[in-house]
Formats: C-alpha cells, structure tokens, sequence
C-alpha cells in the first residue's frame, strides 16, 4: 500500500515584501520552507509507514530548488521523493496545478494522498478536492486523526464539532494543525538530494501550460498597509464606559437597506450558495442581490440553508437542498450551472463551501478564487480581491472561464433586504459520496463559531491558568460575544481547535475584536486585519500586539475581565 503526501513549498509570510512602485511582490531572499500543514501531512504518512508499513512518498510541484524541501522531508523518514518541474508548468493556478498533481498520484499508484488542509501563502483549500475528484475518489477536508483497518476511519474538524467518519481507500485527506506535531530532523541524519526524482511533463503524459490552460488570472495586487493608531486608554474609573461606547459605536453600522430585484426583466442570472450557515449564506446572498441590483440579473440562491423561521435571502429563486452530502450538493449545482449558465457564483468560504466549489470547479473546467474579501462586477466580469500571504496582498483576480466562481470570507459583507420574496422549491438529494458518517461531537456551546458573532473576545498566555477561562466565558455571555485565543492558548487545549485566530487558525472580521494577555506576534495579528476595531489588553506598554490596535490599555487582562463584568453585571441590575 501507498501513501503519498503533496507538499507545497512556500516563502515565510512574516518576510514578504512589496514593492510600491510595480505593486510585486518581491520574493528576492525571502526565506523558503515546507508549508506547515504539508509538514504535519509528512509526519502522518510516516506514522503510517512504522505502525503499518506503507510505502511513502512526498511529491512537489516547483522549481528546482524545491529540492531543499523534499530532502527534509527524506530526512525525516519518508521513501520516496519526486519533484514535477517543467517550465510548461509556471503560472499554474489551482485549477492546474490540480490536474498536474492528479495525473502524477494516478500514474504513482497511490491508495492514500495526504495533504495540508491549505497552503500558507495562498489559503485556498481548493488543490486537494480538485485533485479527488479529478482522481474519481472521495476526499475529506481539516483531518485531525487517521485510523487504518478495512477502511479507513477518521476525525474531521468542522466549523461546529468533530466528525468521525469511514472513507474507503483510494481516497484524499487533506490534514489540520491538530493531527499530529511533526518530528525534529536528527542532527547526524545524511543529506538525500540524490534521492529526490524529477519528472516533467513528457514523464507525466500531460499536455498542460500554466499561463495558457489556467482559468484564473492575477490583473494586480496591493499591499495591505495597517492603518491602525493605537489610542490609549487609562484604565480609570471610566474605562468601562470608554469600552462600551466603542463597541456600541461598533455596532452602529448602517442600517440594513433596500435593495431593488422587482424590476429585473432578463434572464441572465447570478447565484448564491447557502451552505451549513444560515447567517453566512445571508451575508453572501446579499453581496449578489446588491451586484444584481445594479446590474439587472436575476439572484438564484441554492444550498442547504432552509431559511425557514428566519429572514429570507434575497433573491428571486430558492432552491433548498435537502439530505444528500458535500459530493451531492456540489452535483447538484454543475448541473444547474450547465442547464442555465449563470453570469457568476459566490459560495461561503467555510470548510464545506470551499470543498464543494472545488468539487464544481474541477468538474465543469472552471475558475475559483478563494476566499475573497470583497468582489466587483466590472464591463460583465467578475473582479474578485483575493487576500494572501497571510493578508498582507491582496491580489485581483479574473476567470477567463463562465460562470465566474469565488468563495467570500464569512463578515466582510452587509445583510440586505429586497422588495420581493422568493419562489421557493425544494429539492430531496441522496448521499453521492462513499464517505459515511457515524458520530459528531459539537463544539461545547459555551464557545460560538468566531464567524457567527461581532463581538471577539481573545485570550493569550496572560490567561495564565485554565480556570480563568470561565471568567472569560461569563463576560462573553453578558456582551454576545464569542471567545477565540492564540495558538499557544489552543496547543494548552484551554480552547477548542475551532477557536485559534491566526495564520493556522481562522482569519476574522468582527465590529470588534478584544485582544486579552495577547503579544502581538505576526502568526496572530495576520488573522484580524480585517476587524472592524481591535482593542487590546496588556501589561506591556511595548508589546507588539498595540500596533495593530485601535485602542490600547495597559492593565492585566484578569483584572480587565473581573473588573468588566462587574461593571455590566451593576448595569443589568440597575436596569
């Protein structure tokens, strides 16, 4: 048996530089390594090898030196290691650079391939689904633990808990930061260069050029510059006042407005995916309804969202999907984009909207930026800013290919309403994929998805002990806010893997986000650039984590949380 991990090897996020003049990046001396999540897939593959003797094998797309990451990868214990270089291959895009992946696993033979659940510099997640179903087999995204027997068993880390499930081999897994901790390499291990194969296209038998064949191309990029000046705040008798009225101002958005859909006569339309989520699936509606609004299409929102009970999207059409799986789901919608070819799709940038757009993506041949932060509708395109390199660039993208397809960042648009209520229809789907479900254990209800609330409350090392979160947890209560931390603060389990807020964790973008006992460190801060407000708390009046802040107080974060609640706790008792 055979397991193959596909590896990327990526520049360091922190030392990446831009040039304003030519708005590039500069890639010059910037320091390259293994994609941490690749590393964490190595380390498994070899796991496997000792506890049941597979055959392993590391795989990599790139230039030359690339080699230097396969030898570390030989280093730390794996077989085999190919490089695929060809020239033909530059300026591959994910679409791409998935076909040339799945053609070198097809012809290696491999019953198991393994991957990070995304690389660092690109953040898409979309590679390892397009390789599977480009292979033909299943995949299952964000894999915390394998276990082998007749087939396999794994757990699966979603936005609300941990799935277990069986999948059959051959098959796809792309892996999270809680698998395993990947080994150090000995000292006195030899260097394996002359271990590493390199394979082309003619070895491959594949036809592909990365600047002809890619359905997405990058139009221009920008630096992301943080335009925060942090303000400090005394930590006086009136610093609770102070930090209401700031998460008040917040909170006092817009109101949500209007948008017109009743006068739209033609036939073109626009789509919207509703996956898992119902206030996702509304913050993506709406993004379409107000491009359609202005454009004169027609809004169609599919998905598995029922909306009933709640505010319905707007949009002319719903089609709600109910029973069947991520492969169902995603059959479902290559169908109807073939039957009505619509202008564009937006889909939710969760784990499994991102995994189903790829399903859609790697069967119909299309274009799929990830993970957007915003999109336009330009001369009949759709212009879609993608963030990377941790959200330090933001890059802007075209498909040369129609329909137009993204997945939008949970909290980056507005809820809208329309002047017309859907048509609605709703459609039974059965389970398309060999992937069974048997267990589910819910994140503990005490912590709200990050992406579901506008207030975060962020805990670092100044937590200090485990039973201060309990603190944490009760002001969370009292504001509706929901409670993430640092990495260092999830590997302590004093959180669920769920919460992390960091480049390995999730990128957010609240009213506001309270940073409690947090340094600052590059890893953390690349996850809240897009935060409304940022206020922190530290003791250290040079702590890194103030420059990425609107607001500063130096205080520790204990007595900041103890001294709050009972704050608002004499508040609700004068109401």
């Amino acid at each position: 048996m055979k397991v193959l991990v596909l590896a990327k090897q990526v520049p360091d996020v922190n030392m990446i530089r831009f040039d304003p003049q030519t708005n590039r990046i500069i890639r010059e001396n910037v320091p390259l390594m293994m994609n941490s999540f690749d590393k964490k897939a190595v380390e498994e593959a070899i796991r496997i090898s000792e506890r049941y003797g597979w055959q392993t094998c590391v795989a990599t797309m790139g230039p030359p030196q690339a080699a230097e990451m396969l030898n570390e990868a030989l280093r730390m214990g794996i077989n085999e290691a190919f490089l695929i270089t060809d020239r033909a291959f530059g300026g591959s895009d994910t679409w791409v650079t998935a076909r040339v992946l799945a053609r070198f696993a097809e012809k290696y033979g491999a019953d198991l391939v393994l991957t990070g659940k995304y690389s660092l510099d690109g953040e898409t997640s979309q590679v390892p689904p397009e390789v599977a179903t480009m292979l033909g087999v299943p995949f299952i995204p964000s894999v915390s633990k394998i276990e082998i027997g007749e087939s396999l068993t794994v757990e699966q880390e979603m936005e609300d808990g941990l799935y277990t499930c069986t999948v059959p081999v051959p098959c796809v897994l792309s892996v999270s930061e809680k698998i395993n901790r990947a080994r150090a390499i000995k000292p006195d291990t030899p260097q394996m260069y002359e271990r590493i194969r390199s394979v082309d296209a003619a070895w491959l038998g594949i036809d592909v050029n990365g600047a002809r064949d890619s359905p997405t191309v990058v139009v221009g990029t920008q630096k992301v510059e943080s335009q925060r000046n942090v303000q400090f705040i005394e930590p006086d008798g009136h610093l609770y006042e102070k930090v209401m009225e700031i998460i008040e101002r917040s909170r006092a958005r817009e109101e949500v407005r209007t948008v017109s859909l009743s006068n739209i006569k033609g036939e073109k339309e626009a789509w919207a995916i509703a996956l898992d989520d119902a206030r996702v699936s509304m913050e993506v509606a709406s993004k379409v309804a107000e491009i359609a609004s202005a454009s004169g299409l027609r809004v169609r929102v599919i998905g598995n969202v029922d909306f009933r009970g709640g505010e319905a999207p707007p949009a002319h059409r719903l089609e709600v999907l109910e029973g069947g799986d991520s492969v169902a789901i995603a059959n479902y919608i290559s169908s109807r984009i073939r039957e009505l070819r619509p202008e564009f799709v937006l889909f939710p940038s969760t784990t499994r909207g991102r995994e189903v757009s790829s399903i859609v993506a790697a069967k119909l041949s299309l274009g799929l930026t990830a993970d957007c932060i915003d999109v336009s509708y330009e001369g009949g395109r759709l212009v879609q800013f993608k963030p990377a390199f941790g959200g330090g660039v933001v890059a802007r993208i075209v498909s040369k290919t129609k329909p137009e397809m993204a997945t939008a960042r949970p909290g980056m648009f507005r809820v809208v309403k329309c002047d017309i209520k859907p048509e609605v229809e709703r459609i039974r789907l059965e389970p398309a994929s060999s992937v069974k479900y048997t267990g589910f254990t819910p994140v503990p209800s005490d912590f709200r998805p990050l992406g579901a609330s506008r207030i975060i409350l962020s805990i670092g090392r100044g937590i200090r002990k485990r039973e201060n979160i309990q603190k944490v947890l009760k002001l969370a209560e009292i504001l509706g806010a929901s409670v993430g931390g640092s990495r260092p603060i999830v590997d302590m389990n004093f959180l669920p893997r769920q919460q992390q807020v960091g480049l390995t964790g999730s990128a957010v973008s609240p009213d506001v986000y309270i940073a409690m006992g947090i340094s600052g460190q590059d890893n953390h801060v690349v996850g809240i650039r897009y935060a409304n407000r940022v206020i922190a708390v530290n003791t250290d009046r040079n702590a890194p984590i103030f420059r990425y802040s609107d607001y500063g107080i130096v205080m520790d974060m204990m007595e900041f949380v103890d001294s709050f609640i009972q704050f608002l706790s004499g508040k609700q008792e004068k109401a």
